[in-house]
């Protein structure tokens, strides 16, 4: 109530707000931008991508997910799905491991399929050329995202994007 204004950056963090009582006419809606020249950027600078461990371009189905390694990102539940695929599928996982260890080496204990790789961080500029190497972005998120920075990147360099249906991914 002491607020004039209140930027969210989805439609469904404005719908939480509301819910909680907050004055709609209170909250804006906006974008957080996205620079597509920095999606672009290796892609143009080199033939050979500037990062160990990248999709393998021979997979029949090249899947990946970028993101944090935690338990609401959902990767568990990928990892079990992926381990029922046929070999020839790929799976490869950006993001740090070092956050949550714990969590990390479960899903390095439950990765049972050939094709599943830990390629750890990501560089920032590197972002669209991963994108690109990928036939589908996986989001398989189990909590409420306000907004999804990755799918944003996956649509800007046209990557399709398989995302749980919860909080701002139903909007994708």
């Amino acid at each position: 109530d002491q607020v004039d204004l209140l930027l969210t950056p989805s439609a469904f963090a404005r719908e939480l707000y509301v819910r909680q009582g907050c004055d709609p006419q209170r909250i804006q809606v906006f974008d957080l931008g996205l620079d597509p020249k920095r999606l672009a950027i290796l892609e143009e600078q080199a033939t050979e991508p500037a990062w160990p461990n990248s999709a393998t371009p021979q997979a029949r189905l090249r899947l990946g997910y970028l993101g944090a390694i935690a338990w609401q990102k959902g990767l568990h539940v990928l990892i079990e799905a992926v381990n029922r695929l046929p070999d020839d599928v790929t799976l490869t996982i950006y993001g740090d491991d070092t956050v949550f260890p714990e969590y990390a080496a479960t899903l390095r204990a439950a990765a049972r399929h050939p094709g599943i790789r830990f390629a750890g961080p990501l560089p920032y500029d590197a972002v669209g050329a991963a994108l690109r190497q990928l036939d589908y972005l996986v989001t398989p998120s189990l909590w409420y995202e306000t907004f999804a920075m990755v799918v944003q990147e996956a649509e800007a360099v046209g990557t399709p994007v398989v995302a749980s249906r919860i909080g701002a991914l139903t909007r994708i």
